[in-house]
């Protein structure tokens, strides 16, 4: 989902969440110049209750794993499998609601390295608030938000339809409230491995193996040793890390900050870490004077560090 702005005139009305719903494939009649990544996303002004008790309980960053919701054997044939893991294109979302006028909602949401407005309304019955948000169908993977939230519950529940034919037209969420704060002291969860996926590499695994193979560069233990967000890293320290601890420990200043990656070998890094939430596409500026320092040293190695390499299947 590219990044844009969203600008729709409220003339739906919600005579019934079933009637709303069977128009939800539909695009949005309104379009919007696009959102560059330069642009500073808006920061929702959220409630301190993490459930929805009041209409304005809605409000804030809703984060939780954006999970495709098609039959196994398509899923199957879409997965990308690295040593003895896999990535099955599920990716962390923060769906923002910026704003609540009546009961029209304005927000934006935030996953892959992209940022995409919405606009949409609420409708509260038998307990139950009921959403329907549409992005504004100018670009080939805009879609609708369809979900339900019981009263007093900490979790908005449901799924995203595209309104165009693409490689995953349809996923599923659990998305729970999460207030956001820089924390330079978050550190990477015990030793989770990072593969840069199909990399075409001489074999360097198995010595008698002729010609190339297909291998990646990974992170080993040594990058959960250092934190570069809390504390000033030495050349003597970083000088015998291998390419992908450097590559890790530069990223996760960046994750820190909630830049949302669009690369998608650290989108399934970073989306395991609890921590981690999405909130920006653009963290130039928040750079504190030590991690700016800890970026220029991380660069500097990454371009002649020696990489460790693994290889798919062994």
């Amino acid at each position: 989902m590219k990044p844009q702005t969203l600008l729709l005139t409220s003339t739906i009305v919600f005579a019934s969440c079933q009637s709303a719903i069977k128009n939800n494939n539909e695009p949005p009649k309104d379009s919007l110049p696009e959102r560059t990544s330069d642009v500073i996303l808006p920061v929702p002004k959220a409630t301190d209750n993490p459930a929805v008790d009041k209409p304005e309980d809605l409000l804030g960053y809703w984060v939780g794993n954006f999970e495709p919701d098609i039959d196994r054997d398509s899923l199957n044939k879409k997965m990308v499998y690295y040593n003895e893991d896999a990535w099955d294109r599920t990716n962390k979302i923060n769906v923002s609601i910026d704003s609540i006028e009546g009961n029209t909602i304005i927000g934006h949401s935030v996953d892959a390295g992209t940022s995409q407005a919405f606009k949409g309304l609420y409708n509260f019955h038998n307990n139950t608030y009921s959403i329907i948000l549409k992005e504004p169908g100018t670009n080939k993977y805009d879609g609708t938000f369809n979900m339900t939230i019981e009263k007093n519950a900490p979790a908005l529940t449901g799924n995203w339809q595209a309104f165009n034919k693409i490689d995953i037209p349809r996923r599923k969420f659990i998305l729970k409230k999460v207030a956001f704060a820089y924390n330079p002291a978050q550190e990477l969860e015990d030793y989770a491995r990072f593969a840069d996926w199909g990399k075409w590499v001489k074999n360097k695994v198995d010595p008698e193996t002729e010609g190339w193979d297909k291998s990646y560069f990974t992170t080993t233990e040594d990058v959960i040793k250092y934190n570069a967000s809390n504390r000033l890293l030495t050349e003597d320290e970083v000088a015998n890390l291998k390419k992908g601890d450097l590559y890790i420990l530069r990223n996760s200043i960046y994750a820190r900050h909630g830049f949302s990656f669009k690369n998608r070998p650290l989108r399934a890094f970073f989306d395991r870490q609890e921590w981690y939430v999405p909130i920006t596409l653009n963290i130039k500026s928040y750079y504190t004077v030590l991690e700016k320092k800890n970026i220029a040293l991380l660069l500097r190695y990454e371009k002649t560090a020696r990489s460790y390499y693994d290889t798919f299947g062994r």
